[in-house]
C-alpha cells in the first residue's frame, strides 16, 4: 500500500496521499458518521513529478516488443511503472501507475521458498505486468485515460553517453528548459575513440531517460 502511494506521487503533480482504508461510514438512516480527510505531503515539484512519470512510462513502451513492462500496457491509456525480482525469485514485484489509479502487484509463496515455473525462476517482467493490466483496466472501465499532458518549464533534448563522438542515435529526455538552450558557441567535436554508434549495442536506437540534474 506504502509503494502504491508512492507511485501515485508521479501522477497527482508530487504529493503523498496517505492511504484510507474506511472512507465514510453512515448509519442506516444514511446520516454521515464518519468521514474521512486525506493528508497530503507535498514530496516533490510538478515537475519533478513529470519527470519521474516520463522515465516510468520508458520502462513500459520505450523498448516496443522487448519492453521488460510490455504485458502491462492497457490499449486507450497510458501506463508507466517498474518490475522487481528479488534473489532465487522469492519475491516478484510490479508497481504501475496510469491517469486515476496506482497499483502494486506481489506475486509470492507465504513460506518465502524460491519460486519455479517450469523448474526455472520467474521474471516479475512476465509474471506480474498481465496481473495488473487485466485489474486496472476493469477497476478504470468507463472511465478516462490518456496521458498528461507536459508541464511548460520543461522539453524534449536528446542526448547520447558520448556527446563528443557526435552519435546519431541515443537517448531522449524531459529536461528543464533551461536546460535545453544551447550556451556559447558550437565547438567542433573531437575524433570519437569509441564504436560508432550503429555498432554499440547500446545505442541501437533513441530510448527514454529522464534529466536528473
Amino acid at each position: 500500500m506504502d509503494l502504491a502511494a508512492a507511485y501515485a506521487a508521479f501522477t497527482n503533480g508530487g504529493y503523498r496521499v496517505a492511504p484510507l482504508l474506511v472512507l465514510r461510514v453512515e448509519d442506516q438512516a444514511g446520516r454521515v458518521l464518519y468521514q474521512a480527510a486525506p493528508h497530503r505531503t507535498r514530496l516533490f515539484s510538478p515537475e519533478v513529478a513529470y519527470q519521474g512519470w516520463d522515465l516510468l512510462k520508458g520502462y513500459v513502451y520505450d523498448l516496443g516488443e522487448r519492453g521488460l513492462a510490455k504485458g502491462a500496457r492497457i490499449p486507450g491509456r497510458v501506463v508507466g511503472g517498474k518490475t522487481g525480482t528479488t534473489n532465487e525469485a522469492r519475491d516478484l514485484w510490479f508497481a504501475g501507475v496510469t491517469r486515476g489509479l496506482s497499483a502494486v502487484v506481489w506475486v509470492g509463496r507465504d513460506d518465502n521458498r524460491p519460486l519455479r515455473m517450469g523448474g526455472r525462476e520467474p521474471s516479475s517482467s512476465v509474471v506480474n505486468p498481465p496481473i495488473w493490466r487485466d485489474f486496472v483496466a476493469e477497476a478504470l472501465k468507463g472511465r478516462p485515460g490518456g496521458d498528461f499532458p507536459p508541464l511548460r518549464g520543461l522539453c524534449p533534448c536528446g542526448w547520447t553517453w558520448r556527446p563528443a563522438c557526435r552519435a546519431k542515435r541515443g537517448w531522449w529526455s524531459t529536461c528543464p528548459r533551461a536546460r535545453c538552450r544551447r550556451r556559447g558557441p558550437r565547438r567542433k567535436a573531437p575524433p570519437c575513440p569509441f564504436p560508432s554508434p550503429s555498432s554499440h549495442p547500446r545505442r541501437a536506437g533513441f530510448r527514454r531517460a529522464v534529466w536528473s540534474g
